[in-house]
């Protein structure tokens, strides 16, 4: 697939510009420097002069002169077909460019081809003379575009597909699931483990994950796009600004996915804030996961331990009485093997789906024996699959309690699994489809 990656300096409008050729507000824009922190990857399809390329787009952290990570981004820019340097063009040229530019020769890690300069901030006609004074840096291809209007950037695709081959293959959609929790219960620690790489960022200090990152990772042969996203701290400890911005994407990230993995602290134990980050879960309608993860740092692991822990979560998190609970250690890797198993299992037994005629006569045949005030079952249907929705037709839906509503929920889920899957179930009045036919 044709690669571009986007680097420059911290604040130039880097990842402005990611989501403008992405064509949808995938990561954080912010004017204070430093907002992404790890490299954000996402496919898209551009149609350039009638012709249609399958791109990779790459947003890089801004690099200062003290960058720590040259050979990290040497190997990433050997990869990619096309390379775009974003500079300010607001702020015109300056000393810390100049300087820039330098170390990237000096360091060989500029090809002979396919690099571009951008100059951001073009907003208006009458700033395009500011480009010229950027030819001085020595990059054969200056282009000038404002990413926050959109200004130029079809010349500037244009200019980069030069570099590409046409056509090629979009990266395949695969499951996405979610890592969210707390701040500092070791979401980063735990996708770098099963990468077998430092892809993520990761500090014993809270926050350091802003953005939400997706990577695509293959475990026990099954193919998974795993989010990593910002921990989510109390309401009464957030500070405005970014850190709301980062609650925000990560209520996003937990929408577009089909399974969440809710990170707790085997160390610290489960927490109120711990509760509603799980119905944030159950609100998306995602499947979800429970991973107690730092399992090692507890001194006593046997399984009776384990299962009295199991134990205090169910009673913490009634509602999500459905979800598989594993004790891991994603720094000692341990207790990890057969995650992409589980993660398979719940997204299968999620996706199917069961017949009008089958559903239908499993509920009658069971309402036989526990059918409270007398309510009759006409028909019982599956609407979606999704999280997955069912809708069961009586005569009388006001005689419907609670407890029957449960009743027939764990009955499906008896019948058909939906381990880690939230169900739904509604209920209407009328003789539907009688005499349906299977």
């Amino acid at each position: 697939m044709n690669s571009l990656i986007i680097i420059g300096r911290p604040n130039v409008g880097k990842s402005t510009l990611f989501n403008c050729l992405l064509r949808e507000r995938r990561v954080l824009v912010h004017n204070q420097p430093g907002v992404t922190r790890d490299w954000i990857e996402a496919c898209t399809n551009w149609n350039v002069q009638e012709k249609d390329y399958a791109v990779r787009l790459i947003d890089t952290a801004g690099i200062d002169l003290s960058f720590s990570q040259w050979e990290q981004l040497k190997t990433i820019l050997q990869a990619a077909q096309a390379i775009l340097i974003v500079v300010d063009g607001k702020s015109g040229l300056t000393g810390q460019d100049q300087q820039f530019i330098q170390i990237l020769k000096k360091k060989n890690l500029l090809p002979s081809r396919g690099v571009f300069l951008g100059v951001n901030k073009i907003d208006i006609e009458k700033m395009e003379a500011q480009v010229f004074e950027f030819y001085s840096l020595g990059i054969q291809s200056v282009l000038g575009f404002s990413a926050e209007h959109g200004r130029g950037i079809e010349s500037l695709k244009k200019q980069i597909v030069s570099e590409f081959a046409v056509g090629g293959r979009l990266q395949p959609s695969f499951p996405n699931i979610a890592i969210v929790g707390k701040p500092n219960t070791g979401k980063s620690t735990l996708l770098n483990t099963l990468l077998g790489k430092n892809r993520l960022m990761t500090s014993p200090n809270p926050g350091t994950t802003i953005d939400s990152v997706d990577v695509n990772i293959r475990l026990n042969s099954h193919w998974f796009t795993l989010i990593d996203t910002a921990g989510i701290r109390r309401r009464s400890r957030t500070q405005k600004g970014i850190e709301t911005l980062s609650i925000i994407q990560t209520q996003k990230s937990l929408q577009r996915s089909d399974l969440a993995v809710l990170v707790l602290d085997g160390e610290k134990g489960t927490s109120e804030q711990d509760e509603k980050i799980a119905g944030m879960i159950e609100k998306a309608g995602c499947a979800v996961v429970i991973l107690v993860n730092k399992w090692d740092t507890q001194k006593k692991t046997s399984r009776l331990i384990q299962l009295e822990a199991e134990k205090n979560i169910r009673r913490e998190f009634k509602f999500l009485s459905y979800a598989s609970i594993l004790f891991v250690s994603a720094l000692q890797k341990q207790g990890l093997k057969s995650l992409g198993t589980v993660f398979q299992k719940i997204l299968t037994q999620r996706a199917q789906r069961i017949s009008t005629h089958l559903l239908t006569e499993k509920i009658r045949h069971h309402c036989v024996h526990h059918s409270p005030k007398d309510i009759k079952v006409y028909l019982c249907q599956q609407v979606s699959i999704q999280p997955p929705t069912f809708i069961c037709h009586v005569n009388q839906v006001k005689k419907v309690h609670f407890s029957f509503h449960r009743y027939l929920i764990n009955l499906i889920r008896k019948s058909w699994g939906y381990e880690g899957s939230l169900i739904r179930l509604f209920f209407r009045s009328g003789n539907a489809r009688k005499n349906f036919k299977s």
